[in-house]
Formats: structure tokens, sequence, C-alpha cells
């Protein structure tokens, strides 16, 4: 994939892979595959952390403050240092 730079306080785009059952004003909506969520980075040291604030529906965003998980099972996006 393409590279991208993150710092502190950045906005991350992050693309569904799957359908995804969300929460969303006490309704269970299906986030369809590829549906666009925003989030902001936090810089550690071996770790991207990132909150996702935002999900666009159709012509609709809706607020949201979701944690992002690696495939590790921790918080945060792994990033070691080579």
């Amino acid at each position: 994939g393409d590279a991208v730079t993150v710092q502190n306080g950045s906005t991350l785009n992050i693309r569904l892979l799957e359908d995804t059952p969300l929460r969303l004003n006490g309704k269970v909506v299906k986030l369809p595959a590829h549906t666009l969520l925003a989030g902001t980075c936090s810089i550690s040291s071996d770790r991207v952390n990132v909150v996702v604030t935002s999900v666009r529906l159709g012509s609709d965003i809706y607020p949201l403050r979701l944690t992002a998980y690696d495939l590790d099972g921790r918080a945060g996006l792994s990033v070691p240092k080579l």
C-alpha cells in the first residue's frame, strides 16, 4: 500500500474492509465495506493510537469516539522501529 506520514493530532482516514455493525444513535446499523472513517492520531514509542471521531454515511457525517485496535489485540497500530 501507499505510505502515510502522521504526527500527533493528524487526521487519518480509514476504510473498512468488510461490512461492520455499529450502534449509532441507539440503533444498530451495518456500515458497508469501504465506508470511510476519520480518526485522530497520537504517537507513542511503538504504536500509533487512533481515536475514530466520525463516519460518513451517504451525505451525513456522524460523530463517534471509538478506539482502533491492531490485529495483535492491543489498542493502536503497531509501528515497530526499523
